[in-house]
């Protein structure tokens, strides 16, 4: 509603029956509460509803907590990305970036 604060954002895109996470986050004061799961179901449904076959994101390797959120709704491995980002706040090496895939069903995402 206007003038709510904003506590979780997803963007994706869709191109060529492939959607892909852009950016996805949590306000760190909100987690633990259920919405980046809600806003990833949601994403996983429009998605599918829109006719793509597979859903695709990048994450940091070392982001444990996002990982097991990805893996609960089906993602698995597809490839790895090498020093892709830049060093976080207080580190000095690039961090690797695995490429979680999962398929969608086609008619509502969740079931793939």
């Amino acid at each position: 509603m206007a003038g709510d604060p904003v506590i979780g954002v997803v963007l994706a895109w869709l191109v060529a029956g492939e959607a892909e996470v852009l950016s996805f986050a949590v306000d760190p004061l909100h987690r633990g509460r259920g919405i980046g799961g809600a806003l990833l179901d949601r994403l996983i449904d429009a998605a599918a509803e829109t006719g793509a076959a597979r859903l695709t994101l990048d994450v940091r390797e070392s982001n444990r907590e996002a990982l097991r959120l990805y893996r609960s709704r089906g993602f698995a491995s597809a490839g790895r990305r090498a020093a892709y980002y830049r060093p976080a706040f207080g580190q000095t090496r690039r961090e690797t970036a695995l490429i979680l895939a999962r398929a969608l069903a086609p008619t509502g995402g969740r079931g793939g």
